[in-house]
């Protein structure tokens, strides 16, 4: 996907969590799409500018229980270096990051990925820990 198609699609995603409006499904579909079929380094570069783009807690929350939690699950082990250093240089994305669960996590991704939340206060509104994501 080129940048200009990625970053309207990343915009019409989160616009889409936001108002739900039917006529940003196809675009906002794209995104999801790419949680499951493009490889790690195309996710990585949808999950960075949806973080960019998030405007507030509430967006961070969807990027972090979408493209975020999907590229961890699907190929935690070999990006979690990229998610701890990017973690560590913004704080903006270290806050994204308390909005992740374990999901299809292998557990010593997991470990780590809880190592980052811990380093950040608060809880995102939509996301907070509950008795299935320990």
């Amino acid at each position: 996907m080129e940048p200009a198609e990625l970053r309207e699609c990343v915009a019409a995603y989160l616009e889409h969590c936001r108002t739900n409006d039917e006529r940003l499904e196809a675009r906002a579909m794209a995104v999801l799409d790419m949680t499951f079929t493009a490889p790690p380094e195309d996710q990585w570069r949808m999950v960075l500018e949806a973080v960019r783009q998030a405007r507030d807690d509430e967006d961070l929350g969807h990027v972090a229980a979408g493209p975020l939690e999907g590229l961890l699950g699907r190929h935690g082990k070999a990006c979690i270096h990229w998610v701890e250093r990017e973690a560590a240089l913004d704080p903006k994305f270290a806050r994204a990051m308390i909005g992740v669960w374990k999901y299809t996590m292998p557990d010593d991704v997991w470990d780590r990925v809880r190592s980052l939340q811990d380093g950040v206060p608060g809880r995102l509104p939509s996301r907070e820990r509950d008795k299935r994501n320990p």
